[in-house]
């Protein structure tokens, strides 16, 4: 059976772009938060920023 992938062996990190483009802040645990609605979510990836842009 395959390993699982985790958010460290993939070693993602949050952009600091990300905050004037789609307007999200990372935060201390390490997921990031909409400023406009403060909706959190939870894996940082580009895409996912993107689409709840």
């Amino acid at each position: 059976m395959k390993k699982r992938r985790t958010l460290s062996d993939e070693k993602r990190s949050f952009n600091s772009n990300w905050e004037l483009n789609y307007f999200m802040i990372e935060t201390t645990n390490h997921t990031m938060v909409c400023l406009i609605c403060e909706q959190v979510i939870k894996t940082i990836k580009g895409d996912n920023a993107k689409q709840h842009y």
